[in-house]
């Protein structure tokens, strides 16, 4: 009598176990088959998703409203986007996907911004229009090497003599008045061991004798650039002509040791 007892009560705990399993399964949406009339599913195909997880946040305006499912090489060779997106969430068909961060270096996710049409999107269906991930490595050596590049056809070349190039690269841009006119084509040492530079310019640009060219910085931390001051000499340089007019780089380790120790020794 006891021992039936005893496997009753057990048996009871077992069904209520799995009662409660499948209950909380359902709440928190971890079985598919308990939860597809909680949720659909749509795609968007991106250029780059970089940054984006399995299980990233779907938003809209600010709100979550469903996960990333997936994420995969579409046939195109594209980044495709599986994303969660609850019941009774309506989406506009001409709803925009974009990729996001937490701020400036927090988790990607994807932000919905709805359009106006009264057509929806269900179960199965693409987004038709989206915004990829930025990319931060890009837009610092877009902002390191200055606003734009040199791509100029017809060129000639003139050389400017410096005492201290340090950052300045091969590909810097030249620029005047902060517009590129041309890039660093080679840097040397010629025979008096100082750096001489073989700007390329842009073959409309014309040089004064007395310009005077200097490396500068694009901000604080930026990367170096050359930047030409025009003279007012009516004799212009030709091509191979020479700057001697120069301005080097800032020695910041120098000034950083001369602030803390001063001067004078």
């Amino acid at each position: 009598m006891r021992k039936g007892l005893l496997e009753t009560i057990v048996g009871l705990f077992v069904v209520l176990g799995f009662a409660a399993f499948c209950w909380l399964a359902f709440q928190l949406g971890e079985v598919p088959f308990l939860t597809g009339n909680k949720n659909y599913t749509l795609n968007a195909v991106f250029d780059n998703v970089s940054g984006v997880k399995k299980g990233a946040a779907v938003q809209i305006s600010g709100v979550d409203v469903g996960e990333v499912v997936s994420v995969n090489l579409s046939e195109g060779q594209k980044a495709e986007l599986l994303l969660r997106i609850q019941n009774g969430v309506k989406i506009p068909s001409d709803t925009a996907a974009l990729v996001k961060s937490q701020g400036i270096i927090g988790d990607k996710y994807v932000q919905l911004a709805l359009g106006k049409s009264t057509k929806e999107l269900h179960d199965g269906d693409r987004i038709q229009e989206t915004e990829s991930a930025l990319d931060i490595e890009d837009l610092i050596s877009s902002f390191g090497f200055g606003s734009g590049s040199f791509t100029g056809d017809k060129t000639y070349e003139i050389k400017a003599i410096f005492d201290n190039v340090s950052g300045v690269k091969q590909g810097a841009t030249v620029q005047v008045a902060g517009v590129v006119v041309g890039d660093v084509s080679r840097i040397e040492l010629n025979e008096h061991d100082a750096a001489r530079l073989v700007l390329r310019l842009d073959s409309s640009v014309e040089v004064p004798a007395d310009s005077m060219a200097s490396v500068k910085t694009q901000g604080i931390i930026g990367g170096k650039y050359i930047e030409l001051s025009p003279g007012g000499d009516e004799t212009l340089l030709k091509a191979g002509g020479v700057i001697f007019d120069t301005e080097s780089s800032v020695d910041i380790e120098g000034l950083i040791s001369k602030f803390a120790f001063g001067s004078a020794k």
